[in-house]
């Protein structure tokens, strides 16, 4: 069949069209080689991480010999990794050129991806030393070589980090590509590395950091890898690794334990996340492992005792997140997770006034000090409260409110993602809030009798549901089922209602139950007004302002004598 011809206009414009992709691709890769040639100027030989060089397991300190593999992780869960197919050990410390199976990246794909990855993945999730890891950055533009495969599965994992956190417009604009067709290759390529390690007595720090960036990321991708079938892994090569001890208990340098606490606490939080997706428990239990949560860094190299400083850090968004998980594994599980961590199990009262109190601790040692103009600060803050609501409805459903309030933060969450500075960091957090969000406005729809604010509820709801709906790449099937499966029943409650009991709904039981404790709260101090988008510069008073009245209406329950 012969090809249709284009008219000489059309092939000039796309002549001068490729021209101007491939003029800006040089200018970007030339601006990239001088900013990395300048970090590579500071690189110190102390910030390269220690591992072994035998492969062999470092040893364990004297308080490792009183806990067995039982009490590390979860005796609950079985651990599904340790049936996967087996690996081909291979030499990790080779150097080599890229694979033949695997599509080798341009050396401008490389500057774009590495930029993007700097300025928008490293800020909310670092698992490694930036300045070390540019110095091989560099080596695969000018040499052809990644040095070895830990390091190969690593700058993969960072290239597919860069995709998922990438939105589709970005991905066609600056690569030319879809987004679906990106995730598919660096995908594979990060699998085809990962085949080649035996991961079952691994102790190599590089390629847990592969692994932990890539399965936090993963998570967001809905043709990912099972993630339970590969944290156990992951898991055991940080106890392996002695992760689970703080660096200060090892002799270890400043910089080597503020990045072995980043890696932890990413796997930390990637445990609690995915229970959360799964309806299970964390694997990692609380006495297993000493390690304190990262200081506040200041600098590519040393950290800061100093909080008053805090929101200026570069790892400000990580440390309250990590925080954040710490305080909601003691809140949002079994008692039997509970007993075997040794958190206090509490009452529905005792949570709400624990939730109170962390975010009071949160807002004299960090929110107060947070700048009007600095965006990160900003998505940090809003991040952390509507985090910190959510899981007050959760556990404490108040009364006439709850519809409201529900609506309200649903909003400012989707608002969002209208703030032009600060969008580009919500991109690991956005889907757990505004599913979260989903989830407890739509099961509060599938109730009947309860008329006022349904129409505003549902128009907040659609425009949340068909945003995540045309979202291919990031729907994660079992949390998404459970949302799908709640807008049915609540569609069918508004179309019958007043005819039906929710005994007659289709498709199965009831909603998702809440607890049936109910903390009477107070009208809003103001009402719930319509949400203002968050601007350039209003940060940090659009968040406290607003949270503040949310948590003055789900405080009331604070006081015993209103407890029904």
């Amino acid at each position: 069949m012969r090809r249709r011809s284009r008219s000489p206009d059309s092939a000039n414009a796309e002549v001068t069209n490729r021209l101007d992709r491939i003029e800006e691709a040089l200018r970007v890769l030339g601006e990239d080689l001088g900013q990395i040639r300048d970090l590579l100027q500071i690189v110190k030989p102390s910030a390269t991480i220690r591992t072994p060089s035998n492969g062999e397991v470092l040893p364990s300190r004297e308080a490792d010999e009183q806990l067995d593999h039982r009490k590390r992780v979860d005796i609950g869960h079985s651990l599904e990794s340790e049936r996967e197919r087996p690996r081909r050990a291979v030499n990790t410390s080779d150097d080599a050129k890229w694979p033949a199976e695997q599509q080798h990246p341009s050396p401008v794909m490389v500057s774009i991806l590495w930029r993007w990855y700097l300025d928008t993945v490293d800020p909310v999730l670092k698992v490694s030393h930036t300045p070390s890891v540019q110095k091989d950055v560099m080596r695969v533009i000018k040499e052809d070589t990644f040095g070895d495969v830990a390091k190969q599965c690593l700058l993969f994992a960072i290239f597919y980090a860069s995709i998922i956190s990438m939105p589709s417009t970005t991905c066609l604009d600056k690569l030319g590509e879809d987004k679906p067709t990106l995730l598919e290759r660096y995908r594979n390529n990060v699998e085809r590395a990962l085949a080649r390690v035996d991961h079952s007595d691994s102790s190599d720090i590089t390629l847990l950091q592969a692994l932990t960036l890539y399965l936090t990321c993963t998570r967001l991708d809905s043709h990912g890898p099972s993630i339970k079938a590969y944290l156990p892994t992951a898991i055991n090569m940080a106890y392996r690794l002695n992760l689970h001890r703080d660096g200060t208990l090892q002799n270890s340098s400043v910089l080597e334990t503020e990045i072995r606490r980043h890696l932890w606490w990413q796997l930390v939080t990637l445990d609690l996340r995915t229970a959360e997706d799964h309806n299970t428990t964390p694997y990692i239990l609380e006495p297993s492992f000493t390690t304190q949560l990262p200081s506040i860094v200041v600098d590519a190299d040393l950290p800061s005792p100093s909080t008053s400083i805090a929101t200026t850090s570069s790892t400000f968004f990580q440390l309250l997140h990590f925080e954040l998980s710490s305080f909601t594994r003691r809140i949002i599980f079994s008692e039997t997770f509970n007993q075997a961590n040794d958190y206090p199990t509490l009452s529905p009262i005792q949570k709400h006034q624990a939730i109170n109190a962390f975010r009071q601790s949160l807002e004299s040692r960090y929110f107060s000090h947070c700048s009007s103009i600095n965006a990160l600060e900003f998505i940090t803050a809003a991040t952390v409260q509507l985090f910190l609501v959510k899981m007050k409805l959760s556990v404490c459903k108040p009364g006439h409110n709850f519809r409201p309030i529900c609506v309200e933060v649903l909003q400012r969450a989707l608002a969002l993602r209208e703030h032009e500075l600060g969008q580009k960091w919500l991109w690991l957090v956005q889907r757990d809030i505004e599913w979260g969000m989903l989830e407890l406005l739509l099961n509060d729809l599938c109730a009947e009798g309860m008329n006022e604010g349904r129409d505003e509820a549902w128009r907040v709801v659609e425009q949340a549901y068909g945003y995540w709906k045309g979202d291919e790449s990031t729907r994660e099937p079992i949390k998404w089922n459970i949302i799908e499966d709640l807008r049915t029943r609540a569609l069918y409650v508004q179309d019958n209602e007043g005819e039906v009991s929710m005994n007659d709904v289709p498709n199965g039981s009831e909603p998702v139950p809440y607890t049936d404790y109910q903390v009477p709260v107070e009208e809003l101090a103001e009402g719930t007004g319509t949400v203002e988008l968050p601007g350039d510069g209003t940060v940090c008073e659009w968040s406290m302002e607003a949270f503040e009245q949310y948590f003055r209406a789900l405080g009331a329950g604070d006081d015993m004598s209103n407890v029904l």
